[in-house]
């Protein structure tokens, strides 16, 4: 088995994407409405397995999901999150400074083993970053 995607809750497309994108140096794979299913959905590009954003169409449903992806946020730090392979953790740190992104969590380190740390996007998601020393 291979992992196809990841997907993650969103309140703004736009917004998510460029955050995403811009931010994090994701590349935009597809941006679709699915309207039977009241949801509009967008894949990213990432190495090992795509991220799917998905946004419902009722605005009601979009603030439902960001106060509980804020609520998760509050109760534990690392769970659920998802996990990306950084080359440069310096780097992760610098382009979160630039853009005004809390580090929610570390940096951490297990000498010889592993750096990590913490951020979560605009609605609370939270992304680790993990380089393997």
């Amino acid at each position: 088995m291979k992992v196809d995607h990841f997907a993650f809750f969103v309140s703004d497309m736009d917004k998510a994407i460029e955050f995403y994108c811009k931010v994090l140096g994701m590349k935009l794979l597809s941006r679709d409405v699915d309207e039977a299913h009241n949801e509009e959905f967008s894949f990213l590009e990432l190495e090992g397995g795509n991220l799917e954003l998905l946004s419902t169409l009722k605005k009601e449903k979009a603030i439902e999901n960001k106060l509980r992806s804020e609520n998760i946020l509050k109760k534990q730090l690392n769970c659920p999150h998802l996990a990306i392979r950084a080359h440069n953790l310096e780097d992760i740190v610098k382009k979160c400074e630039e853009n005004n992104i809390t580090i929610i969590g570390g940096p951490f380190i297990i000498k010889r083993k592993v750096k990590w740390m913490y951020i979560s996007d605009i609605d609370g998601n939270i992304l680790e970053f993990v380089k393997w020393l």
